[in-house]
């Protein structure tokens, strides 16, 4: 895998947040031999690197082992991140998302073993 994690949030409000996560994964334990600790896909500072937006993104979920979701009300209304978690899910695992609560609230339903989206 050519990322350990994708991160995926809506920039307004979680942009300030999304960089100093990327850069505390980044140095977090980093061996004194390596630029960074681990790689982390982050549209702006990673998106240049890789070609066009679309294929851009989806070759970087691809790449990537973890998707890390900043879950928030306007993520969940953000058409890139719909279809950033949409790509991960027709292609990965369910084990492998992390999903960091900004804003708003989750519920969830032990029974069901989901979210309770009248709640959520």
């Amino acid at each position: 895998m050519k990322y350990e994690a994708f991160l995926s949030y809506a920039r307004v409000p979680d942009l300030a947040l999304a960089t100093a996560l990327e850069r505390s994964l980044q140095s977090f334990a980093k061996p004194w031999n390596r630029v960074r600790a681990i790689d982390v896909f982050r549209d702006q500072t990673d998106l240049s690197s890789i070609g066009g937006l679309a294929g851009g993104v989806t070759r970087a979920i691809d790449e990537s082992e973890f998707f890390i979701l900043l879950a928030c009300p306007e993520s969940a209304k953000s058409y890139w991140v719909r279809q950033e978690l949409a790509h991960w899910l027709q292609t990965k695992s369910t084990e492998k998302i992390v999903l960091v609560l900004t804003g708003g609230a989750a519920s969830w339903d032990r029974d069901n073993r989901d979210f309770d989206w009248e709640k959520t």
